[in-house]
């Protein structure tokens, strides 16, 4: 019987060729060694490297899950059923198969608690910048508070100084203005 491993590292290495990429540039481009790549994709562990795999496809472009469950088609004569199958075989094939799907739904789980973080965080951010915003806001407006009041108190200690200046007595005794005294004796 097939190994689990097996079909799927062949399945993600089609899909790697079909992107049109080489081990090398995909190696780089994930940045590992070419021989770590060659160990994920071939089985070089005892257990299918389901992180290294989920970082090839978004790579790539394709989603793990979908390489896992794609149909290989007819590849020959279909499977013999019975005694020919062992029964250790399936056993080991089940486990496998439960082993990489409790992997896949570990990396899954582990995916969407780093994108809920991530989004927390950009919230917090937000949050951040928007009472930033209106502490400056607040700010601005109690500065030109200030400035309207400082313009008022000004406007007002002028109006004082001028009216105590209008009621200081002329110099010569006059409480008119000798432009005013002038016509009035022109007129008389």
């Amino acid at each position: 019987m097939r190994d689990v491993r097996e079909a799927v590292g062949d399945r993600v290495k089609r899909r790697i060729r079909e992107a049109g990429l080489d081990q090398g540039r995909l190696a780089e481009a994930l940045g590992i060694s070419r021989g770590a790549l060659n160990r994920a994709l071939n089985g070089g562990t005892r257990s299918l490297d389901l992180e290294m795999l989920e970082r090839i496809g978004g790579v790539v472009g394709f989603r793990l899950g979908d390489v896992v469950l794609e149909d290989e088609g007819p590849s020959g004569p279909p499977p013999a059923v019975g005694p020919t199958l062992a029964t250790e075989d399936l056993v080991r094939a089940v486990r496998v198969m439960s082993q990489f799907v409790e992997n896949y739904a570990s990396i899954e789980n582990k995916r969407l608690d780093n994108e809920r973080l991530r989004i927390q965080e950009e919230a917090a951010t937000a949050r951040l910048r928007i009472q930033s915003v209106e502490a400056y806001d607040a700010q601005d407006r109690a500065e030109r508070g200030r400035a309207e009041y400082e313009s008022q108190q000004a406007v007002r200690i002028a109006m004082e100084r001028l009216a105590a200046i209008s009621k200081i007595p002329h110099p010569a005794g006059r409480t008119e203005p000798p432009a005013r005294r002038a016509r009035a004796g022109a007129g008389a």
